[in-house]
């Protein structure tokens, strides 16, 4: 028998990890959860629509299941720290290792310090891991331009721009940039709720990998109207709705902006890219055309981070802990 595996949620990324453990001979797959009334139940096979059964049934009993003593559960419900603790404690007082896509858990710290040295902590007593990782935040944004980094003597300003042609991208993605809202809607339901979860969080962790102690955090999120009707899958988009977001994340210290992450995903973006810069000695310039597809790459670094997690230290871990570099840069320019 292979690593025992669970899924939690089962989403498009969470169908997705599946499908990637399932087709791994180092992995079992002895379980699925999810709330949703049209899955519980059903053969996890179904709702994978693969050709073979596998005498897995969806669950929406997470005891029943973790009572199985999974090596790892991969965890994809939602974006934030707060909606998922409960499932996080839960599967840890479990015994049982986790690799999360929520977004706020990249770095939890900024947001939520005392339930992260809660999560921790808890982590550490059942002598496992917890760790929050996805393409964007957890690679693209942070973990990448980090990677760079260490060829860099010296190092001034770090700059990211990521592009995402959003008509091709999962049915909650759409939802969660506030496609086909009014102006009106997206402050209420997009702006206000911070835009893309995540990306103060990539500021923070790839300040944090610099050995930079920013100053300060702060962002700002716009709508991208449409001047065309525009169709997915799932919308129609109407001249004058809301075809998705800009989101701009910078981080400062003694008022100079030391990092920029410049996220942009609406439908028919003509140009996906992700392009890094940094600013330093030597100068360095990396692009990536067409950028890198998160529907694909999430499930990917989740499934390709299960053998850090199982022998790292028990505790909560970030994306910095499967970096191989030590910084120190001054951040003083």
């Amino acid at each position: 028998m292979g690593i025992k595996v669970v899924q939690y949620g089962l989403g498009k990324i969470g169908k997705e990890i599946s499908k990637l453990v399932i087709g791994r001979s180092d992995f079992d797959l002895v379980g699925a959860i999810d709330i949703d009334a049209e899955m519980v139940g059903r053969e996890i096979a179904d709702v994978l629509e693969l050709d073979h059964k596998l005498g897995i049934q969806v669950t929406d009993s997470p005891e029943k299941v973790l009572s199985d003593n999974p090596d790892i559960v991969f965890h994809s419900t939602a974006s934030g720290v707060t909606e998922v603790a409960p499932q996080l404690r839960e599967i840890l007082n479990a015994g049982a290792n986790i690799i999360s896509t929520s977004e706020e858990l990249a770095y939890p710290y900024l947001r939520h310090k005392e339930l992260s040295e809660e999560l921790h902590n808890l982590a550490a007593e059942n002598e496992v891991t917890l760790l929050g990782t996805g393409v964007n935040p957890g690679f693209a944004m942070d973990l990448l331009p980090l990677t760079f980094s260490g060829v860099s003597r010296e190092l001034k300003k770090v700059s990211v721009t990521r592009i995402q042609n959003a008509s091709i991208r999962r049915k909650s993605l759409q939802e969660k940039i506030g496609v086909g809202l009014s102006e009106g809607e997206f402050d209420e339901k997009v702006r206000e709720k911070g835009g893309h979860r995540g990306l103060l969080e990539s500021v923070s962790l790839l300040a944090t990998g610099l050995g930079w102690k920013l100053d300060e955090v702060k962002d700002k999120t716009s709508p991208v109207i449409t001047n065309k009707p525009l169709e997915t899958e799932f919308f129609k988009v109407s001249s004058g709705e809301i075809s998705g977001i800009k989101q701009t994340a910078r981080g400062l210290i003694n008022g100079e902006e030391k990092i920029t992450l410049n996220l942009q995903m609406y439908l028919e973006a003509a140009d996906p890219v992700d392009e890094i810069n940094l600013e330093g000695v030597p100068e360095i310039s990396l692009k990536i055309p067409g950028g890198i597809h998160g529907d694909i790459a999430t499930p990917a670094i989740a499934v390709n981070s299960s053998q850090k997690v199982l022998h790292e230290d028990p505790g909560l871990l970030t994306s910095l802990d499967l970096y191989p570099y030590l910084h120190n840069f001054t951040g003083d320019g």
